[in-house]
């Protein structure tokens, strides 16, 4: 395995950490419409039925 310099280091730690933050900030994204915390559709698509949603 070849040693990395520095930068090249600091570059693929940095776009590790910014891909990970990135799926965990949509995540929460998808979590908080889902219960209506914020826009979207609350994540109803109008084929519920009454009593689906417990």
């Amino acid at each position: 395995m070849t040693p990395v310099g520095s930068t090249e280091f600091a570059i693929l730690l940095w776009g590790t950490v910014s891909a990970v933050s990135a799926v965990f900030l949509y995540e929460v994204y998808v979590i908080a419409a889902e219960f209506g915390w914020i826009g979207g559709n609350g994540g109803h698509t109008g084929t519920s039925k009454p009593g689906d949603e417990l």
